[in-house]
């Protein structure tokens, strides 16, 4: 085992804690999306049951999840494109390394002045651009073990009104009983088919 890691092993281990990031807050969308839908049955059940207390109980749940769930969307979205940023820059860096040899190899054969200022100039704008790629690799790294944590407390709150909850709720309680009412039309039709059939 080397004490020093390369730069590729770097960037592969940097490749694979950004996309661990990614799969973990992807993982807690889902989570919380799966939690939204079990909130909105309760308070749906709570309604129907006429139990004002746990409807506002659930109510209050699924606000909160709702926060939290367009937070954490927000959060994937900006590290994504950071991301993404991130593998520009090195494909920036690469090509102006590029550059750098040849305008190297091409200052080595004319011997001209003009050129070696160029080259000088070309070296310091190669150096401002590893520069702001070691800085986006910083953050990167630092904010994949800050994303992936517990980002935001219980006392998160929506600006969801109970009237848009109940919307919610009552919308999606509404296509469930469309659901289960082309069920039943569904079976009464087979049972008519096969009646016919019958006969």
């Amino acid at each position: 085992m080397a004490l020093w890691k390369s730069k590729e092993e770097r960037r592969i281990e940097r490749k694979i804690r950004i996309n661990q990031t990614l799969g973990s807050l992807q993982a807690q969308i889902r989570r919380l999306e799966k939690d939204e839908a079990e909130f909105k049955q309760d308070a749906l059940t709570a309604k129907r049951s006429e139990l004002p207390k746990q409807e506002q109980i659930a109510k209050r749940a699924l606000r909160g999840t709702i926060a939290k769930r367009r937070m954490l969307q927000q959060v994937y979205l900006s590290f994504k494109v950071l991301a993404r940023e991130e593998e520009q820059m090195a494909t920036y860096n690469q090509f102006a390394s590029g550059m750098d040899t040849l305008a190297k190899s091409i200052g080595g054969l004319a011997r001209n002045t003009n050129l070696a200022k160029a080259q000088t100039d070309f070296a310091k704008s190669l150096a401002r651009a590893k520069g702001a790629e070691e800085r986006m690799r910083a953050f990167i790294d630092s904010s994949s073990e800050i994303l992936t944590g517990d980002l935001f407390g219980e006392d998160l709150e929506s600006d969801m009104t109970d009237e848009d909850l109940d919307r919610i709720i009552l919308g999606e309680a509404r296509e469930d009983e469309a659901k289960e009412f082309d069920v039943e039309i569904e079976k009464g039709l087979e049972e008519i088919g096969k009646l016919r059939n019958q006969g």
